[in-house]
């Protein structure tokens, strides 16, 4: 064998750094971010469509189920 020949077969590569197999990564965690606030979005869409179904109740209908308009902001912020 010649010498370029040595060199180049002896030659040690470089070592590769792998990480552990469970490492998050940084694609796993920006995914995970958009899903919570499509469902943060979700949420919020269910709260608006359930008040504006209130909102269109008659003051009498309201009354029977104990809730005056006033109350028809304070429901959101007591069942999140």
């Amino acid at each position: 064998m010649s010498y370029t020949d040595q060199l180049f077969y002896t030659r040690p590569y470089p070592k590769r750094t792998q990480r552990a197999p469970n490492a998050p990564r940084w694609y796993v965690s920006i995914s995970a971010m958009v899903m919570f606030l499509l469902s943060k979005v979700r949420d919020e869409l269910a709260i608006r469509r359930a008040m504006a179904e209130l909102r269109e109740l008659d003051d009498r209908m309201l009354r029977d189920i104990g809730l005056s308009r006033c109350d028809i902001a304070s429901v959101r912020r007591r069942e999140t």
